[in-house]
């Protein structure tokens, strides 16, 4: 479970940092907020899909191993 934690960690981390450089953006140049904003969307899109990957494995990988210690 921890290595499925540690890649929601990422995800999640990932997304914060796109809306932070996001907010910045915005209140750095006003009268963007709309062009600024639809691209990060964009930006965590993308990194939500390409965090499947690492997370299902990670998942997998953690069953793997509680099946083994279990059984």
């Amino acid at each position: 479970m921890r290595r499925t934690l540690v890649e929601l960690m990422f995800l999640a981390l990932g997304l914060g940092v796109a809306a932070g450089i996001a907010s910045l953006a915005v209140w750095a140049v006003p009268g963007t907020g709309r062009a600024v904003w639809a691209v990060t969307y964009g930006v965590m899109v993308i990194d939500v899909l390409l965090q499947i990957r690492p997370i299902r494995r990670a998942w997998l990988l953690d069953h793997a191993r509680a099946q083994t210690v279990d059984g």
